[in-house]
């Protein structure tokens, strides 16, 4: 086995390390062994490997694959999850991860990641432009550790999750009768409404129709305005993007590259709020939006 000296990946086919095609740099160093199996590839140790056809194998989260090292051989075996026939192109998976991780450790955002999510910090903020959030409910759902899920919310395409569902019933269902902040909001005395009947414990399952209603406007006028967000984004890069072609031809070639992995990346979380709204309104809301040209296409243009 042999080590590439400049790129230290492992070498294990009798080709050239593929990361001189793919990255424009390696070695011209050959492993003194080459296995493959029917179904098993050797790879390197940096998942950059060459087959017998000098195909490289490409990193997806969507392809099911089993890695496993092999210590006779000293290197790592992929296990194709699916059958390939000669001159097709092979992927591996890098598990289910989001896109925040896969562009933090390996420079690229999945197109369609069914594991993708977009965190959104102004939940509340959307909630009072709807209706002022009663501070006595905020500090009950702080004392029971709630308030987290209304503060740094976790979205997936198949909406939002269940403690923050829970926290924006307790926030959002009638006052108890009787309560004393009740009479005093009907008689103008004060905007905090009283507590609900129930505690934030017991607001896990669905709750009267017309509170859940109350909870589908919140989250629907919550991903709207995200997406307005992005879009205000989307503007500025672009602005961004014009005047950075205006150096070097090299850093301007560098600038509009990361413009388009940058737009890119935003364009997915874009994609999970839609798939939220999906799930809040039937497809209605997002009919439009996903009609409209992506920014991912105008950077990545850009950047040819």
């Amino acid at each position: 086995m042999s080590w590439c000296p400049q790129c230290c990946n492992c070498i294990v086919s009798k080709r050239p390390c593929c990361t001189a095609s793919v990255f424009g740099r390696g070695c011209n160093l050959a492993c003194s062994t080459s296995t493959f199996g029917t179904s098993y590839f050797v790879m390197d140790t940096c998942h950059t490997c060459c087959l017998h056809d000098s195909t490289c194998l490409r990193r997806t989260v969507l392809m099911q694959t089993e890695v496993s090292y092999d210590y006779p051989r000293d290197a790592f075996l992929v296990a194709a999850g699916t059958v390939y026939s000669a001159g097709q192109q092979v992927f591996i998976s890098y598990g289910a991860q989001n896109n925040d991780s896969l562009m933090q450790m390996y420079g690229f955002a999945e197109p369609d990641n069914p594991y993708d999510v977009y965190v959104m910090t102004s939940l509340l903020k959307w909630l009072e432009q709807l209706q002022p959030a009663c501070q006595s409910r905020l500090d009950r759902l702080n004392k029971d550790g709630l308030l987290h899920a209304l503060q740094e919310v976790v979205i997936t395409r198949q909406g939002f999750g269940a403690q923050t569902l829970q926290a924006l019933r307790y926030l959002l269902l009638p006052a108890a009768a009787g309560s004393n902040g009740a009479a005093a909001a009907r008689a103008g005395g004060s905007s905090d409404i009283g507590l609900p009947a129930l505690s934030p414990s017991s607001c896990e399952t669905a709750a009267d129709e017309e509170t859940e209603k109350k909870i589908a406007l919140v989250l629907v006028h919550a991903c709207q305005q995200e997406l307005s967000a992005l879009s205000s984004s989307t503007s500025s890069s672009n602005g961004s993007s014009k005047s950075s072609r205006k150096g070097t031809s090299s850093s301007s070639k560098d600038a509009a590259t990361a413009q388009a992995v940058a737009a890119a990346f935003r364009q997915e979380k874009r994609e999970v709020l839609l798939g939220c709204l999906d799930q809040l309104t039937g497809g209605q809301a997002t009919a439009t939006g996903r009609g409209a040209t992506t920014e991912a296409k105008d950077a990545q243009t850009a950047a040819a």
